[in-house]
């Protein structure tokens, strides 16, 4: 699917190739820091979004802490021929070790509402 392969590219044009480990950094806002991620895999299905253009909710796991994952959400739109990313946003955080996350916002429609 085109919104996955444009996703995939993204994520490896950000991963940092520097020292080949393979880490993806996203800034979290709310947490104020600099996280710092491996990807695990894109949720199905991909969605689009009448108003915002392509929408994609991905897994990432903290690097060095099995088990805790990061629901990174991507939002994409169309540019030159090309599906780009135009904004990315920590969804949910980790809530154990087990793969259990909190969410930060739902949605209501297309619109995010804050939950907490």
């Amino acid at each position: 699917m085109e919104i996955k392969t444009a996703m995939k590219a993204y994520i490896q044009s950000k991963t940092n190739s520097k020292t080949l480990d393979g880490t993806f950094q996203i800034y979290d806002d709310q947490e104020q820091k600099m996280l710092t991620l491996r990807f695990s895999k894109i949720h199905d299905p991909v969605r689009i979004l009448k108003n915002k253009g392509y929408f994609a909710c991905t897994d990432f796991e903290v690097v060095g802490e099995p088990g805790r994952l990061y629901d990174l959400d991507f939002w994409l739109n169309p540019k030159a021929g090309n599906l780009v990313v135009t904004e990315q946003k920590v969804h949910k955080h980790p809530a154990d070790n087990q793969g259990n996350k909190t969410a930060r916002y739902t949605f209501k429609d297309e619109e995010i509402v804050d939950l907490q």
